[in-house]
């Protein structure tokens, strides 16, 4: 929408948008055509990919003096903060609806929303602040039929409004 606000032409808009559907594509046929036990095994690599990636960033970031844009961990250098972004985006989605379906404990979901938002700050990625807001009021509304406890819906109040608080930092 900005895009063409600013006269940018609809072929460079789709042409662009080529290049964020292939990771979705990606994780969707992922989901789509692996059984059970490939795509927990899956979700464990992706786990630890976003991890070594956490590490990767930090080493750039204080180590080899590479910031903002250029900073991309295992994405690469100038203009990686899409696919970082993508990234982190589908990682929360799954952490969120595994604890919401009680596969994952809120220490785990603490650990990879920090980490997030730790890697946008770092690459300075803005709209991720945002979209972890949207994401995570999406899965809480999709996966709403796991959530019967009044104490569950009380703890994500709290981990929304806590990551709200961090975010306003």
């Amino acid at each position: 929408f900005v895009a063409l606000l600013n006269d940018v032409s609809v072929f460079q808009v789709v042409w662009a948008l080529r290049n964020y559907a292939r990771f979705i594509l990606f994780y969707a046929a992922c989901l789509l055509y692996l059984d059970e036990k490939a795509e927990k095994a899956f979700w464990k690599t992706m786990l630890w990919i976003y991890y070594i990636n956490f590490l990767v960033m930090n080493y750039q970031f204080y180590f080899a003096g590479i910031s903002r844009d250029d900073l991309g961990g295992l994405f690469g250098g100038t203009g990686s903060n899409s696919a970082l972004n993508i990234f982190i985006l589908i990682v929360l989605c799954y952490v969120t609806s595994s604890w919401l379906s009680k596969k994952k404990s809120i220490v785990s979901l603490s650990a990879v929303y920090g980490i997030a938002i730790y890697e946008a700050v770092l690459a300075e990625i803005k709209i991720v602040f945002i979209e972890i807001a949207i994401l995570f009021v999406l899965c809480l509304v999709f996966n709403l039929w796991y959530v019967h406890d009044i104490r569950k819906i009380l703890k994500i109040v709290l981990v929304g409004a806590g990551a709200a608080i961090v975010m306003s930092f």
